[in-house]
């Protein structure tokens, strides 16, 4: 089909889209505004005629797994973090349905989502046609689906992925002043910026959210299309002449440090004396003031105020729709007094009910407003500023603000309109389509089986057995231990693609040591019995002298048995991607392989737990001369992580392979790495918390969390009884569901997978 042709067949029919969105309501708490919008633009799609397809997350209050909600036009596939088992090896050997919950149990619970999406994506890619894909950068659900991609692995069709930019954990982080110091904080940040810099195209809401995406990742602004959100259905309420003499303001969304919760009780703190008829009425779910849980910030606010001054502030918590409607309609002004904020949902929802906004500069929100035309906006977000603001908006009169209430509705309509935002949204995506990235097929308009993918399984044996011309040299670690040594030996002897050299690095090794490796002919280097922070370098300098034609150096604990396809793998990558520098796998941990351990952050694969080097990781070789040869120039005595770090920050890339290419005994993992004490952001843990068995999350409570968590049972009897059921349901129907999917596994002849309708 000629250029012409196909560019016209794109611009005239409807295309498949697919979201990955995993808070889509129903969503195991109160959407913000990311499952705000996507339900929106999902609806509004096949509304417009257009098939939309949603992955989101599968949790007790949405039970089930496939769900068509427009016949023909929209349906929604749910998964949960624990459902999917299979596609983790390269050969994909085994699939046991333990395997999964590393994830959950990892420093980055989250990527269990990302990576369940991106199984489910390519399935739906080859069975169902996908065009388009979709998907805000928190927590980086794409992530997996772009590596995967960038891999050769999965199908041979190439859709268009496109980030949507609502607020990156960085973001979220320093406008809530959060301590960093989490394990989930620095690999959400890895994946985000991999998933935003690998992204075909860019969505940002407002120009506040391109410029900053430009200025923090140094993208081409043309790369960014910047389209508001959709209305949606946001109804504009009417009010009478009381409503608008009084003077009770609204602020809808979540307590959080971010939303400026705390600068708003200080300004109307120092306001109240001066207007005794002032309300302040909260719509939104109360949430920790540190990172990790403690005191809510609903706690912190009652604590800053005077009983005076406290008694003017109401709390209302999460409320439905219609709630947010009632709260809105009783008041003469709302406002959004954030530290930071893209282009949210919560100023958009107020002006269309025909309120005139009180807002902070800092965002999206000076896009929508007109200073003393639709709203007022702040000279900026401290306490002083929002209540000049306040001040402004009370001294008006009731028949200007409700002129303004007017033209805030007015403004809104005209800004997001429902028709416009959906036709610029097809517009960019049929570009895409027309002008697809380069090395990808351009995919179909209609489901083809003829330009169908390779299952995952053909993938990754592909990418295996690849010829290439990339030669590699192992460096092994050996600590002592005769049982695990003979049996990586037996591991490196199987591979299906031999190194060209290999270094053993003995570290106070005995003379039965000694004499069985070399009697398997390999080259045995003591490491030196002085400090030395960096002595498998000294190893790795050895074989870069030898071996000219070295592509990359593997470095690899001997206490691993690695998988027959390990330096397979590893050679491929490196000869598919120029740039790569440092690259780490997966490690099966235990006897059945029900563990798996993940590098604590994806895109620094050769950090280990407590800062030591990872048990397996390859490293390209220029880059390990270069970072060697500067080392030694400069008399560092850094260790072999810090080199890498610099081999990382001077350019070249970084990933972890999604597949297992090595296992270890649990009780040699516990020798390789101690287990330090797990302190996550309260958002990780409550995932954590969904998808960990009930027995296990009580025993890791400690006793004064088990007093408080009865005392709230006891206190509430009827809602914990019907959370417990709901909970115990849920976790009986995804045993079930796994137990069919092992049983279609077995008996199947390798059709396509089909999705499972609950």
């Amino acid at each position: 089909m000629d250029t012409i042709s196909r560019h016209s067949i794109i611009d005239e029919v409807h295309l498949k889209h697919l979201f990955i969105c995993r808070e889509y309501p129903p969503a195991a708490y109160p959407p913000g505004g990311i499952g705000t919008y996507v339900r929106h633009m999902a609806n509004l799609l096949a509304e417009a005629g257009e098939s939309v397809h949603v992955i989101a997350h599968r949790w007790a209050g949405a039970p089930k797994a496939c769900e068509e909600l427009i016949p023909g036009h929209l349906i929604v596939h749910r998964v949960a973090f624990d459902q999917v088992a299979s596609h983790f090896s390269p050969r994909q050997a085994g699939s046991d349905p333990h395997v999964a919950s590393g994830m959950i149990a990892s420093t980055y619970p989250a990527q269990a989502f990302s990576w369940q999406a991106a199984l489910l994506a390519e399935a739906l890619i080859e069975q169902e046609g996908i065009d388009v894909i979709e998907a805000q950068e928190w927590e980086a659900p794409l992530y997996y689906l772009q590596l995967r991609r960038q891999l050769g692995l999965g199908p041979t069709r190439c859709p268009p992925c496109v980030v949507h930019l609502h607020s990156s954990t960085e973001q979220i982080f320093a406008a809530n002043t959060w301590d960093r110091a989490v394990l989930d904080y620095a690999p959400a940040v890895s994946a985000e910026a991999f998933s935003i810099l690998a992204a075909d195209a860019l969505i940002a809401p407002s120009q506040f959210m391109s410029a900053q995406t430009v200025t923090r990742y140094g993208i081409d602004p043309a790369k960014i299309a910047v389209i508001p959100y959709p209305l949606g259905n946001a109804p504009r309420l009417r009010r009478d002449a009381a409503v608008w003499a009084g003077r009770s303001i609204c602020h809808v969304g979540r307590l959080e440090p971010r939303k400026g919760v705390l600068e708003l009780a200080d300004a109307v703190a120092a306001i109240a004396p001066d207007y005794p008829g002032l309300r302040v009425e909260f719509v939104g779910g109360d949430t920790p003031l540190a990172v990790d849980g403690g005191p809510t910030v609903g706690d912190a606010v009652r604590r800053r105020l005077s009983p005076q001054v406290r008694s003017r502030l109401h709390f209302h918590g999460s409320r439905d729709a219609a709630g947010v409607s009632l709260l809105l309609a009783g008041a003469s002004a709302a406002i959004v007094p954030s530290r930071w904020e893209n282009f949210p949902y919560s100023c958009i929802e107020s002006m269309a009910s025909g309120l005139p906004v009180v807002a902070s500069p800092n965002g999206g929100m000076r896009e929508l407003i007109t200073d003393g035309v639709s709203g007022w906006i702040a000279s900026d977000g401290s306490s002083q500023g929002l209540a000049e603001a306040l001040t402004r908006a009370l001294r008006c009169s009731a028949e200007e603000r409700e002129r303004m209430g007017a033209a805030a509705h007015a403004a809104v309509i005209r800004t997001c309109d429902n028709h416009r935002v959906v036709e610029r949204h097809l517009q960019l995506k049929r570009s895409l389509l027309r002008n697809p990235a380069p090395g990808c097929e351009v995919p179909a308009t209609e489901a083809d089986d003829s330009t169908a993918g390779r299952t995952a399984a053909t993938a990754m044996q592909t990418c295996a057995d690849e010829a290439t011309d990339a030669e590699l040299g192992v460096v092994v670690t050996f600590r002592g231990g005769k049982a695990p040594l003979k049996a990586f030996l037996a591991s490196l002897k199987a591979q299906s693609r031999a190194p060209i050299a290999v270094i053993v690095l003995c570290h106070a090794p005995s003379d039965e040591d000694l004499a069985m490796l070399r009697a398997e002919g390999l080259e045995v280097m003591c490491a030196p019995r002085a400090a030395v922070n960096a002595p498998e370098l000294l190893a790795a300098r050895t074989l870069l002298d030898a071996r000219e034609s070295l592509a990359a150096v593997a470095f690899v604990d001997a206490r691993l048995q690695l998988d027959r396809d390990f330096l397979a793998v590893g050679s491929s990558a490196f000869a598919r991607l120029p740039r790569l520098g440092v690259m780490g796998a997966w490690i099966s941990v235990g006897p059945t392989g029900g563990r798996i351990h993940l590098p604590p952050d994806p895109l620094r694969p050769h950090l280990g737990r407590d800062a030591a080097l990872a048990p397996a990781v390859f490293v390209e070789s220029s880059a390990l001369r270069a970072a060697t040869r500067a080392a030694v120039e400069a008399g560092s005595a850094a260790s072999c992580v810090d080199l890498l770090d610099q081999v990382i920050q001077s350019g070249w890339r970084a990933l972890t392979y999604p597949a297992i290419l090595g296992s270890i005994s649990a009780e040699e993992f516990c020798q390789l790495s101690a287990s330090a004490p797990a302190r996550y952001s309260s958002m990780a843990d409550a995932l954590k918390r969904l998808h960990t068995p009930l027995w296990e999350w009580w025993r890791q409570r400690s006793p004064e969390q088990r007093r408080t968590l009865l005392r709230q049972a006891l206190s509430t009897p009827s809602t914990s009884v019907l959370w417990l059921a709901r909970r115990l349901l849920f976790r009986m129907r995804g045993s079930a569901d796994n137990l069919r999917r092992s049983w279609s596994t077995t008996t199947s002849n390798g059709g396509k997978r089909r999705s499972d309708r609950g």
